[in-house]
């Protein structure tokens, strides 16, 4: 199969890759694979071969990927994700930094093409350009998976810009994978306090891109891409400075959502924000108060399904941990909310929670104790 793939014609080629994406479902075909050298192959395909036999290798990368992990960085060692992020740059920024202003103080395009054979690319037709973009996102999005050393080397090349333009600009299903693909990368930054520092600061406009974009798709609560650009804000959370001030507020309207998953999901994202984790855990847990987040809050914990009480009480909990002289706790009876909550069996089996929970009763209770005046002067 590699033989026809260096040697074959188009369709041959491309039946060859597709081969052995399905083979390299297998763990034992997918050792046999590594020895025989398909990655040298990809390479040389995703540089200079037809777009249909690229699109196809793309997508080949992304089935052994998804099911053997352990390729990650050998693909990466065969340049094969900068190759892959020179495909989705390739027209993507040219195209749309003038429209939408998204590409403004970024590097010019044409540095990202490292690699692959730009004149030939020019020849192909829109529908295989089309393909071969939505190939190499879905690729990427299972390469960055976990894994730091290739999340970095996306962060610090034109991948997030590129990501953020065809969440807005893309074709549909283009759209929900560059979210997923995001939500990975953005996941491993979480974790990852060197690289958060260090390549997603506030004012990286590449990052800026990605959260504009990320909460406008939140305000028009766009349903397919909703819980994904959720899950990237919350990854972010530690990211997000004083003057960023509308983060928070968007979320907060989601916990008015009807539907449990997105009110459970916007919970969870705000609780990174109002966490002792996060520096600035104070001023959010008011911007969350000042938001309205407090009676959405308590409704969520009398009404609504069990997982989604669990995350509301979290993230109540840390609210009256921080800001216990709240007059908006007081007037809607947390303190009350929060003992009621201790008592349910199925909200109380997770020590962590519990101690959350005892602890800003005790605050709240400490509060209340010296009178309206709280802990003032």
């Amino acid at each position: 199969m590699l033989k026809l793939i260096r040697e074959g014609k188009v369709e041959g080629q491309e039946n060859a890759v597709k081969a052995i994406g399905f083979l390299g479902r297998d763990a034992e075909s997918f050792d046999v694979m590594i020895n025989a050298g398909v990655f040298f192959v990809f390479a040389k395909i995703l540089k200079e071969g037809p777009m249909k036999v690229q699109a196809a290798v793309a997508w080949a990368v992304s089935q052994l990927v998804s099911k053997n992990p352990k390729c990650q960085d050998v693909f990466a060692e065969h340049d094969i994700v900068r190759l892959l992020v020179s495909h989705i740059a390739f027209e993507t920024v040219q195209e749309h930094s003038h429209s939408s202003g998204i590409g403004n103080g970024n590097t010019e395009p044409s540095s990202s093409y490292s690699g692959i054979n730009i004149n030939r690319m020019e020849l192909e037709d829109s529908e295989s350009k089309a393909d071969m973009k939505a190939m190499a996102v879905k690729a990427l999005m299972f390469l960055a998976k976990d894994n730091s050393a290739i999340c970095r080397s996306l962060i610090e090349s034109s991948a997030l810009l590129c990501l953020a333009i065809l969440l807005e600009k893309g074709p549909e299903e283009v759209k929900y994978d560059s979210a997923l693909a995001l939500k990975e990368i953005t996941a491993v930054t979480e974790k990852d306090a060197e690289l958060r520092r260090s390549a997603l600061k506030s004012n990286f406009p590449a990052r800026r891109a990605v959260v504009n974009q990320v909460i406008d798709i939140i305000d028009k609560e766009d349903k397919k891409l909703l819980i994904p650009c959720i899950k990237v804000i919350g990854s972010l959370a530690r990211t997000f400075t004083k003057n960023e001030k509308t983060i928070v507020g968007s979320l907060v309207r989601l916990l008015n959502e009807r539907e449990d998953e997105v009110s459970k999901e916007a919970a969870d994202s705000l609780a990174k924000f109002a966490c002792y984790d996060n520096y600035l855990h104070l001023h959010h847990s008011k911007a969350i108060i000042s938001s309205g987040g407090v009676t959405h809050l308590v409704q969520l914990l009398y009404f609504g399904e069990q997982s989604v009480q669990q995350s509301a009480l979290i993230l109540l909990s840390y609210i009256a941990l921080n800001v216990p002289d709240s007059e908006e706790l007081s007037r809607a009876e947390v303190l009350g909310v929060l003992e009621w909550a201790y008592r349910q069996p199925n909200l109380t089996q997770d020590e962590t929670t519990i101690d959350l929970l005892q602890e800003s009763k005790c605050r709240l209770e400490l509060y209340q104790s010296r009178g309206p005046r709280g802990f003032q002067n």
